[in-house]
């Protein structure tokens, strides 16, 4: 198997493992008992290469820096993917 599949394979199972988290923290958040609700929220919305970021609630900074980073890491990941493109192979000038 080549470096590339391999690379894929582990992204793949990375992505399972996230959404079967979430799935579970979801399942497991309905089930409990509310008390007292506050909620506290984060979104971004890109707008052609421009990410918005809003956020709202007590932990709303906590949520912003969390995607600031997701942000700079996806831009990270188009850069190199480009890059590879146009010098084609791995990427090296």
């Amino acid at each position: 198997m080549s470096l590339e599949l391999d690379g894929f394979k582990y992204l793949f199972i990375g992505g399972f493992i996230l959404i079967v988290a979430g799935i579970l923290l979801v399942t497991i958040g309905s089930i409990l008992p509310i008390t007292e609700l506050r909620t506290s929220g984060a979104v971004v919305v890109f707008i052609g290469p421009i990410p918005l970021i809003f956020g709202w609630g007590a932990y709303s900074w906590i949520l912003i820096l969390i995607s600031i980073l997701i942000v700079i890491v996806m831009i990270l990941i188009i850069y190199l993917m480009f890059k590879r493109f146009y010098y084609g192979g791995r990427g090296e000038v």
